[in-house]
């Protein structure tokens, strides 16, 4: 290998190059100007080799290898010790973003008519002449305590302050108008109201039965759905004993109380019409609806100028013409009793089901079915005999769940209990009086372009010219997540959108996660911005308190965005608006309360192209060339109501009825009740 022999310098490097052991006297390595190094005082290095020689254990290092010094694992000790650090930081408990809750409704108050302005007209003024009987019975109202609610008795006072004029009377004697008057009050079932909330409390002039008897009707205690009668204390208001005589001077305190009651309680009359019994936002905080005007004076006004009591009234409904079909199917309904079976209970039937109720529910088919399918099914019916659901039936099922909307499985539950078995006449007529309430929250006109979304159907329709132009299915708010009953106005259209993680959805579903994996919306596609610029989210301290964590979240455009590929906003303080979504299989149910509260649309685009006045392929063009989070202005006004109706009439007029998927219902008839105990006399 060696032409000569190799020095000891040579063959250390050749040895140290080779990677082999060697002994060698510590003096002779000095000479080959190598340092040794003892093992114990030994530097790291990945070219040491190890020499021996006798028993000294030496490290024989290339003496400029000394700069290559790897501090490596001092390094990686002092980042492990730093991401351990991290999760022992003092964690603030997680205190979730709380959803609106129902509130304990109170009725208002009545409160004592104050006639003190109308006791101090005096006949004398010139233009007052004429009225000089009627203004000399005013001064007795001094001992007269007529209760009602507070805007009622000042649109009292404010008419008879500028009209003082009889309405009800010929001398003392009610006349032709105040009998209409209280036959429009005795039939305020009618309008989907109740009676006994417009009793006079007290007696008519001319020895008439007492008014509050006459007109009383069964009012609904709270959380008891029995009748019972409104209690009457005997008292001057309410036996007509205004004193033992008779005397013409009783006569006339009974002549203007009477004036004034009719007054009060048609006023009343025309307020629950108008705008409702009770103000929506006491009911919880779902809802958000302004209080609607209500114009007593001018009501007043009218039947002075000759217009009749009904039609004074309700001419201050709501105009829309579900509201004119829902009192139809009420009037239609009254009176009316079902003869056919209850399906008491669950139901969860499949073929091969053995059930008592199996054979009521076909009783119920027959006698309620459309005509096509009994025809098609006739035969199976025939053959039926017992109580078990055979497969001969299944295809009838199939037929009778795709009519009614309903995922057509053959298997019938709740839901095809629901929509196949109508309920009674007075279930469908409690749903239609709290419909009409409902109405009566709203506008009294709509508009005539408009989109209405009424969550227990999860249905939403445009209207165009007033005419119901298209439907769509929809998903709504789940129960914790409630949809809130509100309306607004359609701004924009945005394709592409980004979905900014609300608040709530962030410290409630979120931030447990993200505290055991603060890189977690990084790994999620979401962008983190915090003080004005992005940050990484591993960066968040998300053990800071929930309520410090000012941070924004969103989500980037693309197939897996919870918003799909657009959004419509009408700007609110709930944050709720209309979207596409990539979960579509969820339309195919039946019961679709599945959201956070914003509206999934089943067709999206259609409803875009309704509302920016296009056609779908615009939209589809425009959603391929757009940028993220590109929008469009709508121009016009175009409301949005997003509504809570049990019960509500569909293209062909016929009233539906619908189940109360956020138990809204059982709440309002209690508080309708307390309404009506307030003012039971």
């Amino acid at each position: 290998m060696f032409s000569r022999r190799p020095s000891l310098k040579t063959l250390v490097i050749v040895a140290f190059g080779l990677g082999i052991a060697m002994p060698v006297d510590p003096v002779l390595a000095q000479r080959a100007d190598v340092r040794l190094i003892s093992e114990r005082g030994g530097l790291p290095g990945v070219f040491s080799r190890i020499f021996r020689g006798g028993n000294d254990r030496r490290i024989i290092r290339r003496a400029p290898e000394r700069r290559v010094i790897r501090r490596a694992p001092e390094r990686r000790v002092i980042r492990r010790s730093t991401q351990r650090a991290a999760p022992r930081r003092a964690a603030a408990p997680i205190k979730k973003v709380a959803p609106p809750t129902f509130k304990n409704f109170n009725a208002p108050a009545m409160t004592s008519v104050d006639f003190a302005a109308l006791r101090a007209i005096r006949p004398e003024r010139p233009n007052l002449v004429a009225s000089g009987l009627f203004l000399g019975l005013l001064p007795r109202l001094e001992s007269y305590e007529l209760k009602a609610e507070p805007e009622v008795g000042e649109a009292l006072t404010a008419f008879y302050a500028s009209r003082p004029q009889s309405l009800w009377l010929d001398g003392l004697t009610p006349n032709r108008n105040a009998r209409a008057a209280l036959a429009l009050l005795a039939s305020a079932e009618d309008d989907g109201l109740r009676a006994a909330d417009y009793a006079l409390g007290t007696p008519v002039p001319g020895g008439e039965p007492v008014i509050a008897q006459s007109l009383a009707i069964p009012i609904t205690a709270s959380g008891d759905r029995k009748p019972q009668m409104p209690k009457l204390t005997p008292s001057p208001e309410t036996t007509g004993a205004i004193d033992s005589e008779r005397s013409r001077d009783s006569a006339r305190d009974l002549a203007v109380r009477f004036e004034m009651a009719l007054s009060a309680r048609l006023l009343r009359y025309g307020r629950d019409i108008a705008i409702g019994r009770l103000d929506a936002n006491a009911l919880s905080g779902f809802h958000d609806l302004p209080r609607q005007s209500f114009d007593g004076v001018a009501l007043l006004n009218a039947v002075a100028d000759g217009v009749t009591p009904a039609t004074a009234a309700r001419r201050l409904a709501p105009k829309d013409p579900a509201y004119a079909r829902l009192l139809t199917e009420l009037a239609d309904l009254r009176g009316q009793s079902s003869q056919l079976p209850r399906i008491e209970g669950r139901v969860l039937w499949k073929v091969g089901a053995n059930d008592p109720r199996f054979a009521d529910f076909l009783t119920i088919v027959e006698a309620t079915a459309p005509a096509a399918i009994l025809a098609e099914h006739r035969p199976a019916l025939m053959a039926y005999r017992g109580e078990t659901y055979t497969p001969e039936l299944v295809s009838l099922v199939k037929a009778l769940q795709e009519n009614a909307g309903l995922k057509a499985d053959g298997v019938i539950g709740p839901r095809t209990i629901s929509g196949l078995v109508p309920v009674s006449p007075a279930e469908k007529i409690e749903k239609i009086e709290l419909a009409l309430e409902r109405l009566r929250w709203l506008p009294r006109e709509l508009g005539e372009r408009r989109v209405f979304i009424n969550q227990p159907e999860y249905v939403a329709r445009y209207y165009e010219n007033g005419v119901e132009d298209t439907q769509m299915a929809v998903v709504v708010g789940t129960k914790t997540n409630q949809t809130n009953f509100f309306y607004d106005e359609i701004e924009t259209v945005v394709f592409r959108p980004y979905w900014g993680l609300p608040r709530s959805i962030i410290v409630n579903e979120y931030l447990a996660k993200l505290r055991a994996d603060p890189g977690y919306f990084d790994r999620r596609g979401y962008e983190v911005v915090k003080g004005g610029r992005q940050v990484s989210s591993s960066a968040v301290n998300w053990w800071a308190s929930p309520s410090k964590l000012n941070i924004g979240v969103r989500q980037k455009p693309g197939p897996k965005n919870a918003l799909g590929e657009l959004k419509i906003l009408f700007p609110n303080r709930h944050n709720i608006y209309m979207h596409d979504t990539p979960t579509k299989h969820l339309f195919a149910r039946s019961t679709r309360a599945y959201s956070h509260g914003c509206v999934r649309l089943s067709d999206p685009r259609l409803m875009a192209a309704k509302i920016l006045g296009t056609d779908t392929s615009n939209i589809a063009s425009r959603l391929g060339s757009a940028t993220n989070g590109e929008r469009q202005a709508v121009s016009g006004n175009i409301p949005v109501y997003l509504g809570y109706f049990t019960a509500w009439p569909d293209r062909e007029g016929r009233v539906n009825v619908f189940d109360d998927v956020y138990g809204r219902d059982a709440h309002l008839l209690k508080s309708l009740d307390k309404v009506s105990g307030s003012r039971a006399i």
